[in-house]
């Protein structure tokens, strides 16, 4: 292993699937963390979406432990008052895994990231006085009432993930103009509003829609970063009840948007404008690495990080309302990458044509995603030393 200096962890970094920044709280001591999967769910809960981090200059490694994040009054419709929000390592016992802070022992380390001689970077998982962490989780707990103690979790991230530095390039607006393939497809960047805004033709689907779609879609350029990114928008009408893959499910007028996909329970659903996300996110931020290929990596919502940038047709009247899916079949995985190309004509055509039910998170799959607590019973089970432990499961 390589001994590392504190400003070495500073930066953006690949982490699995996902793209952390790491930036410094108190030099040569600690550091803020964004990025980390999970946390965006607290931004419209505690607020707080920020991981501190320390470093270890004996060691030279960065490590995250077990935290507290917030506390706040409950925003949802339950009204269980006094509310806190954690980052807790869970771990294996039996065939369940369990969290250790604050429900079963003081906080512990959850994981480092060390470097080693040749220049690579690992994660290692950390332990509790239990067990070894086998993953983590963002949560909410009730401090008050009858409740107290029960909460909610957002989603399970497994530990150690793979870990990469990324060396980006700040670029310059015109950088990002030109013919580039992206998988299967060519997408082309040219000027729609110079040193703001770009079109971009040949994303999978976007002329395919039912309402006729947009030969482009708009991207954006951060001058700040020097970086380009696609959000929410909206493309165009079309009315269901003359559309034939509605035949036996007419909703009268609906929406095509661009949106981003994310997964809940192992199921893709559409972001904007569908359940509940009223407002544009972040799609995808594409940056320059070193090699000069852009690495599009995935934005979120308050369910979780963008599994694909794809289309969503929406319901606009009716009881439906707000309601719809994606087209399943024009969908860009994230991440991944834009590499230079000759510019040529997307060659993928197929007219989507399985779009006309509606997958939506009802309001009460929603609610017990966030909202509501789940009562488990505490489960028993014996340690190594033949003592029989309880741990508080959720």
């Amino acid at each position: 292993r390589a001994k590392l200096n504190y400003e070495d962890f500073l930066g953006t970094w690949n982490v699995g699937d996902t793209e952390w920044e790491i930036t410094q709280k108190e030099a040569g001591v600690s550091y803020n963390i964004n990025g980390m999967p999970g946390a965006s769910k607290m931004a419209s809960r505690g607020g707080n979406t920020t991981v501190v981090a320390g470093y270890d200059a004996e060691v030279g490694c960065l490590y995250v432990l077990e935290q507290e994040m917030a506390t706040y009054e409950d925003p949802s419709q339950y009204n269980y008052g006094t509310l806190k929000d954690y980052l807790s390592g869970y771990f294996a016992y039996g065939s369940s895994t369990y969290p250790n802070y604050p429900d079963n022992g003081d906080p512990a380390q959850i994981f480092t990231i060390v470097g080693y001689k040749d220049g690579t970077y690992g994660m290692k998982a950390g332990e509790c006085k239990y067990a070894s962490f086998s993953s983590f989780r963002f949560r909410w707990i009730i401090q008050t009432g009858s409740y107290a103690g029960n909460g909610n979790k957002y989603e399970e991230v497994s530990i150690p993930m793979d870990v990469k530095k990324v060396e980006k390039v700040v670029a310059k607006y015109e950088d990002f103009l030109g013919s580039w393939k992206v998988d299967e497809d060519t997408w082309t960047v040219t000027e729609k509003e110079a040193g703001k805004t770009y079109a971009v033709a040949g994303v999978y689907g976007s002329n395919l829609l039912y309402s006729g779609g947009s030969d482009t879609i708009e991207a954006a350029f951060d001058a700040e970063k020097g970086q380009f990114y696609i959000m929410d928008q909206y493309l165009g009408e079309f009315n269901s009840d003359e559309i034939e893959a509605f035949k036996n499910n007419p909703y009268g007028m609906c929406s095509d948007n661009v949106c981003g996909v994310f997964v809940y329970n192992s199921k893709g659903y559409s972001g904007y404008p569908n359940n509940g996300i009223t407002t544009p996110t972040r799609i995808l931020t594409g940056a320059f690495d070193a090699e000069g290929a852009v690495q599009l990596t995935p934005g979120s919502c308050t369910y979780g990080t963008y599994a694909a940038l794809s289309f969503s047709w929406s319901i606009l009247t009716g009881a439906s309302k707000g309601n719809g899916n994606y087209y399943s079949k024009y969908i860009t995985i994230l991440p991944t990458t834009m590499v230079k190309a000759a510019a040529t004509t997307a060659s993928r055509t197929e007219r989507q044509g399985s779009a006309s039910s509606v997958s939506v998170l009802s309001s009460n799959a929603s609610d017990q995603a966030v909202e509501t607590p789940r009562f488990e019973k505490p489960a028993q089970g014996r340690s190594s030393e033949g003592i029989s432990r309880r741990f508080r499961r959720f």
